[in-house]
């Protein structure tokens, strides 16, 4: 009937009132015009974590975030940023049943308690031994036992596994082998490079067979042999385009005594040749050493057991008077037993002073300027066996599938 209502009309007035505050609600929920330039450079200071979850905001993030240039430009403003936001620290267990597990950087030097974040990687198997080779860029270098390694980025959660290099089992006659790597940026090529270099040793002899990976390629080559003795079994230390190795020099014999010497093998990536790395004038004898890297230079702890320690920092590379004593380090007695722990595996060198570094099987603090130790409080933390610095990155071990994929877009 005219005039009468069923109840389901709508006040006009009320009506209007929705229609603007749905016009308010779309207006506040809609993105600024910003300034594609600004866009980028705000993004360009963002976690990893935080960019991964902003590629679904648009076409035009994606894009960004997808971009080498931006990659770039990305990891560069993370490894120098002074506040170590985007730093970790990957702890390679003591024990057996642990996988590897990584910490903030940041909350070791700003008094921060933190947990140890376990490692979601390939082929991982608490029975098998593995190791972390090396870190560059973000990347980070496993190997395995038996020759197998693999390439990844944990920010990204990507990885890659290499063919395997191809080394014999055994040489007759030969008591040992063992293999030792290193992993490193090669500038010239825009890739990554490992490089695996199998030893054989015996009484007063080795020999060495040297393999290097190219990322672009996916294949192994056979280089030249290594320079002079067997390098130690640890990995190689990467500094301007080049992987370092502590080493054996066979010197004679004297007294019916075979002479050893400590030195210093390089393996220029761009060219792949070997050259020796001056070292420091020590001083006192009666040391043993360390080799590391402290704020992109070579560095060198030099342990006097039971007195102190000596941190050498080589401002120039291959440049032996740029050799610097960068502090030292006294021992503490009875710290944690009656035993004196030598210090190892100089890792980080803050801008106030203070160097962290492996003692005991624990992450230590040292601070140069009040001479005080401080431990950091890290939650489901094994001890540690060995430590990496490494900057979460965008970039990829997959870097050619990435590119495509950025042009497809």
């Amino acid at each position: 009937m005219a005039g009468e209502s069923d109840g389901s009309q709508i006040d006009p007035g009320k009506s209007r009132n929705i229609e603007q505050n749905t016009d308010l609600t779309n207006e506040s929920t809609q993105m600024p015009n910003l300034p594609s330039e600004i866009i980028h450079e705000v993004l360009a200071r963002l976690p990893v974590k935080t960019l991964l979850r902003f590629r679904c905001v648009c076409k035009l993030w994606r894009s960004f975030i997808a971009d080498p240039h931006f990659i770039k430009k990305h990891l560069h403003l993370s490894t120098i940023d002074d506040k170590y936001t985007h730093h970790r620290v990957m702890i390679t267990p003591a024990e057996p049943h642990f996988s590897f597990r990584s910490c903030s950087l940041y909350s070791i030097y700003n008094e921060q308690s933190d947990n140890a974040i376990e490692l979601d990687y390939p082929l991982r198997d608490p029975r098998r031994a593995n190791w972390v080779i090396g870190s560059c860029n973000g990347l980070l270098c496993i190997a395995f036992k038996g020759d197998v390694i693999i390439v990844g980025n944990p920010a990204i959660r990507e990885f890659r596994r290499l063919p395997e290099p191809g080394f014999k089992t055994w040489v007759e006659s030969y008591f040992a082998r063992y293999v030792i790597y290193g992993f490193g940026y090669d500038d010239s090529i825009d890739d990554y490079k490992v490089v695996s270099v199998l030893c054989f040793v015996r009484h007063k002899h080795s020999v060495t067979e040297v393999k290097v990976y190219t990322s672009r390629t996916n294949t192994w080559r056979r280089i030249e042999d290594f320079l002079y003795g067997p390098p130690h079994d640890e990995p190689g230390r990467l500094v301007s385009g080049a992987l370092n190795w502590p080493s054996i020099r066979y010197g004679g014999f004297h007294n019916n005594v075979l002479r050893l010497s400590w030195v210093i093998v390089a393996l220029d990536l761009e060219k792949e040749t070997y050259i020796e790395v001056p070292q420091p004038k020590y001083g006192d004898s009666g040391y043993d050493r360390t080799l590391g890297v402290l704020g992109g230079c070579l560095s060198i702890l030099c342990n006097y057991r039971g007195s102190h320690g000596d941190v050498w920092v080589m401002k120039e590379y291959g440049l032996g008077e740029s050799w610097t004593k960068l502090l030292t380090i006294p021992y503490v007695i009875d710290l944690f037993a009656t035993e004196r722990f030598p210090y190892y595996w100089p890792l980080f060198f803050s801008k106030d002073g203070e160097m962290l570094f492996e003692f005991a099987s624990v992450l230590t603090l040292y601070n140069s300027k009040d001479n005080t130790f401080r431990f950091p409080v890290i939650h489901s933390f094994p001890t540690c066996l060995n430590a990496n610095i490494y900057v979460e990155s965008l970039v990829s071990p997959n870097a050619e599938d990435r590119v495509e994929e950025h042009h497809q877009l």
